[in-house]
């Protein structure tokens, strides 16, 4: 697959991952999901995404304010009781890509 529509696909699962759960994400919130999803420590997202362990950490306190939970572990429980699961994981797999 060349580069642009690669682009295309995942700009579309994006804007279908954009509200889980009747939670709006940013566009780098669902990339940091869908690295949790797969079980990511933060250590490995920030290499992934080339930011810095301190950034991924303070997305991720953002969003556990927003999901009114204290752990991975319930981020991970609200994603997979969301219908966007699947969306995720494939999103991942373009992230990797």
């Amino acid at each position: 697959m060349e580069k642009n529509s690669h682009t295309v696909l995942s700009k579309s699962y994006l804007s279908i991952l954009e509200i889980i759960g009747g939670i709006k994400f940013t566009s780098r919130e669902i990339d940091i999901l869908a690295c949790i999803l797969e079980g990511r420590t933060s250590k490995k997202i920030a290499s992934f995404l080339r930011l810095s362990p301190k950034t991924i950490e303070n997305y991720l306190h953002n969003i556990r304010l927003r999901l009114e939970c204290n752990s991975r572990e319930g981020i991970r429980d609200f994603l997979e009781k969301s219908d966007k699961v699947f969306f995720l994981k494939i999103h991942y797999s373009f992230l990797v890509f």
